[in-house]
């Protein structure tokens, strides 16, 4: 049999292991859940800086194309922008190798992505190998004037072009991409909400039940007790009379001292 001071303490440590059991699935679910959104909006993040990087070395790139060509008959000057020229081109191809990477691991970015990101480096390698091919035979024939050299690597300057479209669709995609994660985190968070609530809900329901039976109990046979001291208080004062024994925790046990008695 338990007694009242168990008792108590049952329904204290039921409450207690509520308390915490709830305190740490809302405490594991909400640093999962924010680690995770964390991790997905930083690579997000880092797609986008690689594509906005893109388009900012192509604008390079057509910079120096403009310079090596306005510099024809100055081979020194020439060299230099082919020089940066290919700086940059290594920049950018390292750049597209990453943001592939990227788009293969968790980014779960549409296949539009992964058609753009093909599109742009083929463009980008037509582009880049007339150019250099253009600047040799423009560095062997000074007779060609920075016109005619623009107008010979006109139909090439399409593919810088197609490569800017193309990089522009994949920011266009990533914001969007990075959009429905942010609403994606939304909808965790209020699922991961109700789920605290709903065990908060329940853990109280179960405490409140068994402190309810607990002090139900208590109260039972408190009243019983009081009842048989009435009845005897109220008779003829018989000491000789006994109470009935109905539990074998501290009331019952006080029922046993007073037939004792």
């Amino acid at each position: 049999p338990m007694s009242i001071a168990n008792r108590l303490r049952l329904t204290f440590g039921i409450s207690f292991a509520a308390a915490v059991i709830i305190g740490v699935i809302g405490f594991f679910s909400i640093t999962s859940s924010t680690k995770m959104s964390n991790d997905l909006v930083h690579k997000d993040a880092e797609f986008l800086v690689q594509a906005k990087t893109l388009k900012i070395l192509a604008l390079q790139h057509r910079r120096y194309e403009k310079d090596f060509f306005l510099n024809i008959g100055k081979p020194e000057k020439q060299a230099k922008y082919i020089k940066k020229f290919k700086a940059k081109s290594e920049a950018l191809k390292a750049g597209m190798a990453a943001m592939v990477q990227m788009n293969q691991g968790a980014l779960s970015l549409p296949p539009e992505a992964g058609k753009a990101l093909e599109a742009a480096r083929a463009a980008y390698d037509n582009y880049y190998a007339r150019f250099l091919e253009l600047s040799r035979e423009v560095a062997a024939d000074p007779a060609i004037t920075p016109q005619a050299a623009n107008k010979l690597m006109g139909p090439f300057k399409k593919q810088i072009y197609t490569f800017e479209e193309n990089v522009d669709l994949l920011l266009t995609l990533a914001l969007e991409n990075l959009n429905q994660r942010d609403n994606q985190a939304i909808e965790a968070g209020n699922r991961l909400k109700w789920l605290i609530m709903g065990c908060l809900a329940v853990g109280g329901l179960a405490i409140a039940l068994l402190a309810g039976l607990t002090i139900q109990r208590i109260r039972k046979g408190l009243a019983s007790l009081s009842g048989q001291l009435e009845a005897i208080s109220q008779g003829d004062g018989d000491l000789t009379a006994r109470i009935e024994i109905q539990s074998q925790d501290e009331i019952g046990q006080l029922s046993g001292q007073f037939n004792r008695f």
